[in-house]
């Protein structure tokens, strides 16, 4: 009763920024995300430190991600089975610029706040990760894309169909796609060792090789 309870007031909360956002001439996920971000701090300004952790005990907290992480990946599936539909599919070499055009500008960027931070000399903003690892982190932090986000702002503009929102959600999953690749580097170059580094590629290695074996179980006939 805890969770169902929390999961009403979040979506009531999530309505609430929605039609905020809405009446903002402003894409509806924005209201959803900013109104979730807000959630936690104001409720800790006026009611204490103690009562988020009250309402919201751990245990809630790791259900409401369950069911979380499970309707934002039953939400993708239909993105992608809707793009895999359709004669308008974007041509290769035009996803592939926007993808370059829309990644290399942010992620140097990013490179360009890690030497500004450097030059500061401040350890509390560096803090103590090895440079290859915060360099690359900070980096990728600029670039990367948040598909279900765009995807959302697509959809309810009903442009996911169209041939521009095709192009700009499959050049958004190439970006994705670089962007955790990098960022499992900068998670194995964070440990410091060699050993930490082969440790993350070979996760990143089993990983890439389970999604292949599954794509292929998931195009038999039986399945």
């Amino acid at each position: 009763m805890h969770v169902v309870a929390a999961l009403a007031a979040i979506l009531a909360l999530a309505w609430l920024g929605r039609v905020t956002a809405k009446a903002l001439r402003q894409p509806e996920v924005i209201g959803e995300i900013v109104a979730g971000l807000f959630a936690g701090p104001v409720v800790v300004a006026l009611f204490g430190d103690g009562t988020l952790g009250d309402l919201l005990p751990q245990r809630v907290l790791d259900l409401l991600k369950l069911i979380a992480e499970a309707g934002l990946a039953l939400f993708l599936i239909g993105v992608a089975h809707k793009l895999r539909l359709g004669d308008r599919r974007p041509g290769r070499k035009a996803s592939g610029w926007l993808a370059v055009c829309a990644f290399v500008p942010p992620l140097l960027t990013g490179g360009l706040l890690v030497a500004w931070i450097v030059a500061q000399d401040d350890p509390v903003v560096r803090g103590h990760a090895p440079f290859p690892a915060f360099l690359l982190m900070v980096a990728v932090a600029m670039s990367i894309t948040a598909v279900p986000v765009l995807a959302r702002i697509l959809a309810d503009h009903g442009l996911l169909d169209s041939l521009i929102g095709r192009l700009a959600m499959v050049s958004a999953i190439l970006i994705d796609v670089a962007g955790w690749l990098l960022l499992s580097v900068a998670v194995g170059l964070a440990s410091g060792s060699l050993a930490g580094l082969l440790r993350s590629t070979a996760v990143l290695v089993a990983g890439v090789l389970g999604a292949l074996a599954l794509r292929r179980v998931l195009r038999t006939p039986a399945a």
